[in-house]
């Protein structure tokens, strides 16, 4: 009965060892995909949002390089959300606020 054991606990840890690592993976992606189990907004900057959503199709200097209005960027914002960009409506007025206060016009 104990040579069973033995595997039975191997097995058990190598079961928890495995649920815990995919657990903190999946925290750590989700703010990249955009995915429900989403971070909340409050903790989340624009520059890192900006970062990890935007330079997904273009290069970050294509962001540096433009310099728009408020207005200007919550057009740029919403196309670009449009076109498959991935934003929460929280996340979208964060970005659009570090765009207007980062490259003004």
């Amino acid at each position: 009965m104990r040579k069973q054991t033995i595997p039975l606990v191997i097995l058990l840890l190598f079961t928890f060892i495995l649920v815990q690592g995919c657990a903190s993976t999946t925290t750590a992606t989700s703010v990249e995909t955009g995915s429900d189990t989403q971070v909340p907004a409050t903790e989340l900057d624009g520059a890192t949002l900006v970062q990890e959503r935007c330079t997904v199709c273009h290069s970050i200097s294509r962001v540096e390089n433009k310099k728009a209005s408020l207005d200007g960027w919550r057009q740029t914002v919403e196309r670009m959300i449009s076109s498959g960009a991935v934003l929460s409506s929280d996340e979208k007025e964060i970005v659009i606020e570090y765009l207007a206060a980062t490259y003004p016009e």
